[in-house]
């Protein structure tokens, strides 16, 4: 018997702008793998220099209070308790800030994004928080595509009893 998953594909075309994004996602049947692929289509005819970000602000155990996150090297990592979520992408992200959500007025690290397209660097936060990656994709020429691909692993850590406990 074969492995089963299920591939969805999602088409975002704009003429106006002259952009198509597709966007092929998989979970990995028997492990904890999310997957996504983006391809990036200049359809105009200048070329186009353009970043891609992903915004990340979970819920893990179904509350906000206690999260960490934060970036080691290439990966970013949220967690809390025996709970992670550890996202790498190919290429590397380029851009990321980690910060504060849904607390005491502060809305997230998409803000930070927004208004200039950059971010901030912060690379750890604790308590109510978010996350975004930042990608500056290659110029693409007329007609030119490239690709993205982006996973997230999920993860229990299992504790030991120990004979002393």
């Amino acid at each position: 018997m074969g492995v089963v998953s299920n591939i969805g594909e999602t088409v975002f075309e704009n003429p106006e702008i002259g952009l198509r994004i597709t966007v092929w996602e998989a979970v990995h049947p028997s492990v904890n793998i999310f997957y996504r692929t983006f391809k990036v289509t200049n359809t105009s005819n200048k070329p186009k220099h353009l970043r891609l970000f992903s915004n990340q602000n979970y819920r893990i155990l179904e509350t906000k209070i206690g999260e960490t996150a934060v970036i080691d090297k290439h990966t970013l990592i949220h967690y809390k308790r025996d709970r992670y979520f550890l996202h790498a992408s190919d290429p590397a992200f380029d851009q990321y800030a980690v910060g504060t959500a849904e607390w005491r007025g502060l809305e997230g690290t998409w803000r930070d994004m927004e208004s200039d397209a950059s971010l901030s660097g912060n690379p750890v936060a604790h308590g109510s928080v978010d996350s975004t990656l930042g990608w500056t994709l290659p110029e693409l020429k007329p007609g030119e595509s490239t690709r993205l691909h982006y996973w997230i692993v999920l993860g229990k850590k299992v504790l030991q009893r120990t004979s002393d406990s």
